[in-house]
């Protein structure tokens, strides 16, 4: 007897591609007791009824530039006790915006005074679920184009990446981690240079493998030429195969490190 789990927390509204995909359905071998036997059990992650979120995102903190605001925080703990100008940058949206933020972040349990200093609380669970607020709620909006390329020959030649692009997804998790073989490549850019398709030897395709997305965060990554590690694991949640997901989980443990 096995359970059946289904998963399709990747889908999103406008990426028609994966919200297309037929849902994932993993075969997992478990003991059951007599009386378990000839049941079925169905876990289905990431579904809520249409138009409903949940109470912690109906106010500004888990819309577009409130997720901008809590990935620049994720990504720098530190930036939390900087000043708001400061994290304005960081995060790519008006100063008055973070001040809005800020001031729900406490009654949603993650911001708290320690020693007169503004600091991230339940950083974990702050991490789960803007991950999830991400995939549905800003990362498609920061579809650029879709391409199609050899990802293979991409990430080998790193040589030829343009300067300007930062590479996210499974092309950066694959040099993170040297644990991933790479089905897809993103690529973070303010706008699509003709020329970088050309050097890249890409052809536009609605339904390709290589994407191009919008960055809006002001602050560098950890590794040259890569999205903030941050990053990097949300999308590879939002891609969903499951070999993204193993990679996603050795990231996970050096992002809830921080907030030890």
């Amino acid at each position: 007897m096995a359970r059946t789990l289904l998963d399709d927390s990747a889908a999103t509204k406008s990426d028609e591609r994966i919200a297309a995909r037929p849902r994932r359905v993993a075969i997992v071998p478990v003991r059951l007791t007599e009386g378990e036997r000839d049941q079925l059990v169905v876990f289905v992650k990431g579904q809520r009824p249409a138009g409903q979120r949940p109470p912690a995102e109906r106010g500004r903190a888990f819309q577009a530039t409130g997720l901008q605001i809590l990935f620049a925080l994720l990504a720098r703990p530190e930036l939390v006790a900087r000043p708001y100008r400061e994290i304005a940058v960081d995060a790519g949206v008006a100063h008055g915006t973070v001040g809005e933020v800020m001031a729900e972040l406490p009654g949603l349990g993650y911001l708290a005074d320690v020693g007169g200093r503004r600091r991230l609380i339940n950083g974990e669970r702050l991490l789960d679920q803007w991950t999830e607020a991400y995939a549905r709620t800003l990362r498609p909006r920061l579809l650029l184009g879709r391409f199609r390329g050899n990802v293979e020959a991409l990430y080998s030649r790193t040589a030829d990446w343009p300067k300007d692009l930062l590479v996210g997804g499974e092309l950066a998790a694959a040099r993170l981690s040297r644990h991933l073989r790479t089905g897809t490549a993103t690529f973070y850019a303010q706008a699509i240079d003709p020329k970088a398709g050309l050097k890249l030897h890409l052809k536009a395709d609605a339904e390709g493998n290589v994407d191009f997305r919008r960055r809006f965060w002001g602050f560098p990554g950890e590794k040259p030429h890569l999205t903030p590690t941050l990053l990097v694991y949300a999308d590879l949640l939002a891609i969903g195969d499951a070999r993204c997901l193993e990679t996603a989980q050795l990231l996970r443990g050096q992002l809830i490190a921080r907030f030890v």
